[in-house]
């Protein structure tokens, strides 16, 4: 018996969309978290201040990447570790936002990108 052709079976598009979907569906979740709680302490979440987000690394090469793209998109660097801290490079960015729901959904979009 000889085999002319393999064809998986796996729809790999259908796995890699469910993972995404996963991914930014629990993304979602911890902002909207995070949003709720300032709702209940009486924040009006449509006044922009100062938000901060901390981002981790693997190497500093992908960090630096990462600063130079972020700082294209308004982001300030507030601080960033030259050696790994706990097997990880960490920067600490801002920009002045508001964090209702959309927006701060878009942000985080936009940083999740950037990572990669």
């Amino acid at each position: 018996m000889e085999v002319f052709k393999i064809e998986e079976e796996t729809n790999w598009e259908i796995l890699f969309r469910i993972y995404l979907s996963t991914y930014y569906h629990i993304k979602y979740m911890g902002n909207h978290s995070v949003l709720e709680s300032l709702v209940e302490s009486g924040d009006k979440l449509k006044i922009p201040r100062k938000v901060e987000h901390i981002v981790l690394f693997q190497n500093e090469k992908m960090m630096k990447f990462f600063t130079i793209a972020v700082k294209k998109d308004g982001f300030t660097i507030e601080e960033e570790s030259s050696e790994k801290d706990e097997g990880d490079y960490v920067i600490c960015i801002s920009r002045i936002d508001s964090v209702d729901y959309l927006a701060i959904d878009e942000f985080t979009d936009l940083l999740n990108c950037r990572e990669v």
